[in-house]
């Protein structure tokens, strides 16, 4: 009884944290997600559905391990030094905006460069050998590569390096980045069609019937917060389910 009672604080301790808000800008962690859902998460971010104690647990991990790293471990490399950290990135003419990780200088005998850097926390990889197998992943993975990527664009770097960091192992890998301009372009083009769409609602209150007035989705996320509001209420698992009404 005991043990149950603390299983469910600490659900609770999670729970209560979760919290959904307005993208008041298009997320550089989020530019793989189609021009629906982009649209959405600045303009009907009410309906989202919330995610779960879970993926909670999961955020704060990669949190700390994030912090652990960058606070004990990258600092310690030889020739290594933490440049900056938490760095705003925005690209105004296209209402992009994030946070770079870190910058890290490096000062070798055969070079020295500063470079960005993105660390993120994932199991299985093997199966990420380059920032372009990434993506070929999931939506998540894939938001990994153009977000670095426009990081690189907006920052007027021509590199960065994504350290991958294994939860369970303590597993590492670095990879290179190059900045890729025609992935670039075509995200900027993205961009621009949702602040078309976006600024549509300037002033005005989007209700449930002008998810219509959006483009369709080519293939429907199961990750997506948004399919009770696109009709998709069939394929969110019932535990998840919410209900359409402003929150």
């Amino acid at each position: 009884m005991i043990a149950e009672q603390l299983n469910q604080s600490i659900d609770k301790f999670y729970a209560d944290k979760i919290r959904v808000s307005p993208a008041r800008s298009n997320q550089a962690s989020q530019l793989a997600w189609p021009i629906r859902h982009l649209v959405l998460k600045r303009v009907a971010w009410e309906f989202a559905r919330p995610h779960t104690a879970t993926v909670q647990r999961r955020f704060e991990r990669g949190i700390e391990l994030e912090n652990y790293f960058l606070n004990h471990v990258v600092p310690n490399l030889p020739g290594v030094k933490i440049f900056s950290r938490a760095l705003p990135v925005e690209y105004k003419e296209f209402e992009i905006a994030g946070r770079i990780d870190a910058e890290i200088l490096i000062d070798w005998a055969n070079g020295k460069g500063i470079y960005p850097i993105e660390l993120k926390t994932l199991q299985y990889m093997a199966r990420y050998l380059s920032p372009e197998s990434f993506k070929t992943g999931s939506i998540f993975t894939a938001n990994y590569f153009h977000q670095l990527n426009l990081y690189l664009l907006c920052s007027n770097r021509e590199k960065g390096l994504y350290l991958l960091i294994d939860p369970v192992s303590f597993g590492t890998r670095w990879l290179e980045m190059v900045l890729d301009l025609d992935e670039a372009d075509k995200i900027l083009a993205k961009c621009r069609e949702v602040n078309g769409f976006v600024h549509g609602w300037d002033k005005k209150l989007f209700s449930v019937e002008d998810v219509q007035y959006l483009p369709d989705c080519e293939e429907c996320n199961q990750y997506c917060q948004f399919q009770a509001l696109c009709g998709r209420v069939d394929a969110v698992p019932d535990t998840q389910s919410i209900d359409l009404e402003r929150v």
